[in-house]
């Protein structure tokens, strides 16, 4: 019997109309954060981005930072 193997962002999304994901840093690392998106869209493969948005809470003593992709596949 196979496992019930995770989809890939990409398998998830092939039917979305409006695709998006976000991802989270705790630490505050933004330069962690941007790799990790960075690779995140080219595991996508062909995508358009329409919007990249990036979050941290206005309480200074909140180092969580969020970012949000908005995009669509293009084939």
């Amino acid at each position: 019997m196979e496992e019930n193997k995770p989809q890939s962002l990409r398998e998830q999304s092939r039917n979305w109309i409006c695709n998006q994901f976000s991802i989270t840093n705790h630490d505050g690392d933004t330069v962690t954060l941007l790799r990790k998106l960075a690779d995140s869209i080219e595991q996508l493969g062909a995508v358009d981005i329409m919007d990249i948005t990036y979050r941290r809470p206005p309480d200074p003593s909140i180092t969580e930072i969020t970012v949000t992709v908005y995009f669509m596949l293009s084939e």
